[in-house]
């Protein structure tokens, strides 16, 4: 247990002490054996301390991959293996020989130091940052500065890459944060616009709209939007795109994007309604 500083007893019984301000610094999740203090004559009493608290350091390291367990999968992919460079499961996409999944991860920091992969199942062997070879525990010495590659078993699970020499529990993030996670690199809705209003009768590019649609997570960059054809209710618009492509035989269309949603214009002949299905693509 944690005592307060009023408890210790100055006799001889044991007592292991954390410091409260030790705790909040470090939230719990980085403990060291050097905020540990403890008074006994017995020996080995120490040793153990220091143990326990390494393992509580351990438990805590967090996972460096998104959608490890593969759960997400907004593009509806089927399973098996990807394609080379195309993406099922959400972060995940087929390796440059097809045969496993790689996972680009986007690092701002130095890496340095020692770093493990794991993961639950799968056939095969993983490799990082230009290691091969590596299984299931093994650590891998890092000095990326940048984004860095993490390739596994394509039916791999629970795949878990994170710093240190020893593999940890797997802990699965809340499902919302992970979904959040996977949006900053891909996200898809759907959009429904009810009411375009004609313009002057005769004229086939005489009335516009705008309309602004934000996204549910900010996007690492601006991306790369596409969509489905609209569905009509009236109207003569036949489908809808963007960056001047036609979204009708004589009528335009413009997708301004940014990072937290885009814009819509387009110019049209009649009054239409329509839904249409959009994706925006800023993966590594």
């Amino acid at each position: 247990g944690v005592a307060s500083s009023a408890e210790v007893d100055a006799g001889t019984d044991a007592v292991k002490y954390v410091s409260p301000a030790a705790l909040q610094a470090s939230k719990y999740n980085d403990v060291q054996a050097s905020d540990v203090t403890y008074n006994d004559s017995a020996s080995g009493i120490g040793t153990n301390v220091q143990a326990g608290m390494e393992v509580l350091a351990q438990r805590a390291n967090p996972n460096l991959l998104i959608n490890g367990d593969k759960l997400i999968n907004q593009r509806g992919f089927a399973g098996g293996q990807p394609a080379a460079g195309v993406y099922g499961d959400d972060r995940w996409k087929g390796d440059t020989l097809g045969t496993r999944v790689e996972q680009v991860v986007e690092n701002t920091k130095t890496l340095s130091g020692e770093y493990t992969i794991s993961w639950v199942g799968g056939t095969g062997t993983a490799d990082v940052d230009g290691t091969t070879g590596l299984n299931s525990g093994d650590s891998v010495t890092m000095t990326a500065t940048g984004n860095y590659s993490v390739v596994v078993p394509t039916n791999a699970t629970k795949v878990k890459f994170e710093q240190g020499s020893v593999a940890t529990p797997y802990q699965a993030r809340p499902i919302g944060e992970e979904l959040a996670l996977c949006q900053r690199y891909y996200e898809t809705g759907g959009t429904a616009i009810t009411e375009v209003q004609s313009g002057t009768s005769g004229s086939a590019v005489n009335s516009q709209f705008r309309n602004e649609f934000s996204y549910l997570v900010e996007k690492r960059n601006n991306g790369t939007f596409s969509h489905s054809s609209a569905i009509l209710s009236v109207g003569n618009v036949t489908s809808i795109s963007h960056l001047g492509a036609t979204i009708s035989n004589t009528q335009t269309s413009l997708v301004v994007l940014r990072t937290r949603g885009f814009t819509m214009r387009a110019q049209i002949g009649t009054a239409a309604g329509y839904k249409f299905y959009w994706n925006v693509d800023a993966e590594l």
